[in-house]
C-alpha cells in the first residue's frame, strides 16, 4: 500500500483538481489528520493508480461534507467528532471491490437532514471565523472558475493574512435604522454568509467603514462574488 500512500500524502499537499483530489487537500488544511486510514480503507493493494484515484476522491469528498455540514449546523468540526463516522465507515469500505461499491457504501453515510436549512441563518461570530473564511474560499473559488477565471485557492486557505473576510455593511446600525430598527438584530444581519466576502487584506484595509454605496465601484476590480455587487458587472452592452 505504500504507493497508495505515498499518492494520498502529495495529494494533502496541494489542492490537486486534476485527479478530483481536491477534498483530500481540503480536509489536510482544516487539521482531519485521520482521513489517511479512511481512505486507503477503499483501497486494494492490487488496484492500479487510476482504480485507486477515483475511489480516494470520492471518499474524501464525503468527508469533506461531512465536514461542511457540521459547519452550516454550528456544530463542532474538530477531528475527533467526525471520528465516528470514520470508525464506521471503515470495515464496509474494506469489502468494497470497485468504485461502483465504494460509492453505494457511502451514499447511506450522507447527512439525512437538509444541509440548506441553517444556511438562511449561518453567520461569523467570535469563535467560528476561520470556518466562515472556508466557506467564503470555496464558494468564491467556484464563481471564479465558474466565470473562467483562476483562483488562488491555496493563498484564501493559506496561513497568512493576505486574504481577509470583508463585511458588505459596515458596523454602523445607524444608517440603517430605517430597515433594521434594532442595533442589535442589524449586527446578526451584517455577520451572515451572504453578506460577506473574500478581498486583499489591503484593499479590506483602504474601504474601512465606507457606506455600502460608496464602495460597491471598487467591488468591480474584485472577484467576481464581490464585483457581481457593482452596478453593470458581468452584463453586456447591446447596441
Amino acid at each position: 500500500m505504500a504507493g497508495h500512500y505515498a499518492m494520498l500524502v502529495r495529494a494533502a499537499g496541494k489542492p490537486d483538481e486534476e485527479f478530483g483530489f481536491a477534498a483530500i487537500y481540503y480536509n489536510h488544511v482544516n487539521g482531519l489528520r485521520n482521513q489517511m486510514p479512511l481512505l486507503l480503507a477503499a483501497l486494494d493493494p492490487k488496484d492500479q493508480t487510476s482504480e485507486a484515484r477515483p475511489k480516494a476522491a470520492v471518499v474524501a469528498n464525503l468527508l469533506d461534507l461531512l465536514y461542511v455540514d457540521r459547519i452550516i449546523a454550528d456544530e463542532s468540526t474538530e477531528p475527533r467528532t467526525l471520528q465516528p463516522a470514520i470508525d464506521g465507515l471503515i470495515p464496509g469500505l474494506r469489502k468494497c471491490r470497485d468504485l461502483d461499491e465504494v460509492t453505494a457504501l457511502l451514499v447511506n453515510s450522507l447527512p439525512a437532514r437538509d444541509p440548506f436549512a441553517a444556511v438562511p441563518v449561518l453567520g461569523m461570530r467570535g469563535n467560528n471565523e476561520r470556518l466562515i473564511k472556508y466557506l467564503l474560499a470555496r464558494l468564491t473559488t467556484f464563481v471564479e472558475r465558474e466565470c473562467g477565471r483562476v483562483a488562488p485557492l491555496a493563498e484564501f486557505l493559506g496561513e497568512s493574512r493576505r486574504w481577509q473576510i470583508e463585511h458588505v455593511f459596515a458596523n454602523h446600525p445607524e444608517r440603517y435604522e430605517r430597515e433594521v430598527p434594532d442595533p442589535a438584530t442589524f449586527r446578526a444581519l451584517r455577520g451572515r454568509i451572504g453578506v460577506l466576502l473574500l478581498l486583499p487584506s489591503s484593499d479590506n484595509a483602504s474601504y474601512n467603514d465606507l457606506a455600502f454605496g460608496d464602495k460597491i465601484a471598487y467591488y468591480s476590480r474584485q472577484n467576481q462574488l464581490a464585483a457581481i455587487l457593482a452596478p453593470g458587472a458581468g452584463r453586456e452592452t447591446r447596441g
